[in-house]
């Protein structure tokens, strides 16, 4: 196995001898490049890359009905602090706020709605015409549940209740339904990661991964059904995990040698935003900042570094940072949180293998597919196989990436999930040495650091063989198109009847918050533009075979 050449990390067009092995960088390359051509400003975007954004959208949009409203980790707390922002206008303090009766009284209305429902068909569902809004439902005052949201920062929230009133005052008929106003939040968060595959793939080419190796990457992130149920529906980690996307293009481009003063200034904002949303975020501060210590010519212009890494810590402190600095000084900690779970009546011993098998469990399954509460998953075989050959690509990445540097930029875009890792391990650890159960080990935890973990993945996958593997993207396609049947039928199989069949379907229109009809269109040109990814990835599988990559639209 040879070992990887070192080449220049910079945008270039495409050409039949690219290997992954850019994510080198170049030491002699300048500091300020020569004006690029207009070719090298925009270079040439397959357009399987916008099939896989599209299919990844309309995926959204159907995730976002086939799994019932209120069934997703915590949705109706996020709702109703969203409700609550829009009609007070204050957010509430950690232990301030209690679920508002509607909620809860919108949720009684069918078992589909609650955690621990049943499967439902036709036959239990209201008609569209006279479901309630939660106005109807009866006065809003709090009930005797504590909601716990208000521990995150507001910024999630605050995007949520400005769409509820905007919808308040320009929508027609307004208020709607309580169902139809839960898939009108679900919509904001399709809207927040709709472009999560171009981000990924942006990342990719701007550290001079080949075409097949980027559109590997962006793939990667449609074959996470995991990441595609998070985004359809109300959650915060909706907004963290597209910010932490667009950190990730931006340390490319600090690696590669941005260091204007306009990434700079873009990179805190962004980075405040995402303090402003959740606490992972503190994993990303200082990740970020690193960046500048991998740029090529940072040594030289020590002054210029310095200056920009003001600029990110001062915008990112003022925008988000000063959130966490009144935590501390207000409540003594970075996180204050009500206990949700009892103590253990006796002391725990801990017990390793338990707890790890357990918390890899955990983890694992609810990263590629544990949906709702948590009562329909992904079969383990499906889990274990994906999880492996994620870590076999990172692995083979490292492995022929025999250059230190590229070692090192490698480990630089993967450390934002190995430290979100630890962060949730260690989280678990001390919940298990309380209660006796290791929870909290949850894998959305890990999503804000996808686009460097589908990268990494990506770029060793390339490397399994000697050779250049145009099918690539084919392969990892096909993965995903798996991974989304399994998901797709296990979801209908548990929350409707006649599960991921004709009746199946009828039963989940039934329910719907929108017309079933326009539903019924999203789910038909799904597997249109399915089969329109899989075409242009052929093409670019020939293209390539040619050797005429750079052709590539």
């Amino acid at each position: 196995m040879p070992p990887v050449e070192q080449v220049a990390v910079a945008p270039a067009p495409s050409g039949p001898e690219e290997t992954a092995a850019e994510l080198a960088p170049a030491p002699t390359r300048p500091l300020a490049p020569a004006a690029p051509t207009r070719s090298q400003r925009r270079p040439p975007v397959p357009r399987a890359m916008w099939a896989i954004t599209a299919l990844h959208v309309l995926l959204l949009l159907c995730y976002s009905v086939i799994v019932p409203i209120f069934r997703a980790p915590d949705e109706y707390a996020h709702v109703d602090l969203a409700r609550h922002l829009a009609r007070t206008g204050a957010y509430p303090d950690y232990d301030e706020l209690f679920v508002s009766a509607p909620i809860f009284a919108a949720r009684d209305t069918s078992p589909a709605y609650d955690a621990g429902g049943r499967p439902v068909g036709t036959a239990d569902a209201v008609p569209p015409d006279a479901r309630p809004s939660f106005e109807e439902t009866g006065p809003d005052r709090p009930s005797e549940a504590a909601n716990q949201m208000p521990q995150h920062p507001p910024l999630y929230y605050g995007v949520s209740a400005a769409l509820l009133s905007l919808a308040d005052a320009a929508f027609p008929g307004w208020p709607w339904s309580f169902d139809r106003t839960v898939g009108l939040l679900r919509l904001l968060d399709v809207a927040l990661v709709a472009g999560l595959p171009a981000l990924a793939w942006a990342t990719a080419r701007r550290l001079g991964c080949p075409i097949r190796t980027s559109l590997t990457a962006a793939v990667l992130m449609v074959a996470i059904p995991q990441l595609t149920h998070i985004g359809s529906v109300v959650t915060n980690d909706a907004l963290l995990v597209v910010l932490s996307a667009v950190l990730f293009l931006l340390a490319a481009r600090i690696v590669t040698g941005d260091l204007s003063r306009r990434t700079a200034i873009l990179t805190g904002i962004v980075i405040g935003l995402a303090l402003l949303t959740k606490a992972f975020a503190l994993v990303l501060a200082p990740w970020i900042l690193g960046a500048y210590l991998l740029s090529p010519g940072a040594r030289d212009r020590r002054d210029v570094r310095a200056g920009r890494l003001a600029w990110v810590a001062g915008l990112g402190t003022v925008i988000g940072g000063w959130w966490w600095v009144r935590n501390v000084v207000v409540h003594g900690s970075l996180q204050p949180g009500l206990r949700l779970r009892d103590a253990a009546t006796e002391t725990v011993t801990p017990d390793a293998g338990f707890f790890l098998s357990s918390f890899a469990d955990r983890l694992f399954g609810s990263f590629w597919g544990n949906f709702g509460w948590f009562e329909v998953a992904l079969s383990g075989v499906a889990v274990a196989v994906a999880t492996l050959v994620v870590a076999g690509g990172v692995t083979v990445a490292f492995v022929r990436g025999r250059v230190g540097a590229v070692r090192a930029r490698l480990a630089y875009f993967l450390f934002p999930a190995a430290a979100l890792l630890v962060v949730v391990a260690v989280n678990s650890y001390r919940a298990y040495l309380k209660t006796g159960t290791p929870f909290v080990s949850q894998g959305r935890y890990l999503f804000p650091a996808l686009v460097g973990l589908v990268m990494v993945a990506a770029v060793g996958f390339d490397q399994v063989t000697s050779r250049r593997t145009p099918a690539l993207p084919l392969l990892a396609f096909a993965g995903a198109v798996a991974m989304q049947v399994l998901a797709i039928g296990a979801i209908m199989g548990r929350y409707w009847i006649g599960g991921a069949s004709l009746e199946g379907l009828r039963s989940m229109l039934a329910f719907s918050p929108w017309p079933p009809v326009a539903v019924f269109v999203v789910g038909v040109v799904t597997i249109g533009v399915a089969g329109w990814v899989a075409r242009e990835l052929l093409r670019c599988w020939g293209e390539e075979r040619r050797g005429a990559t750079a052709s590539l639209r």
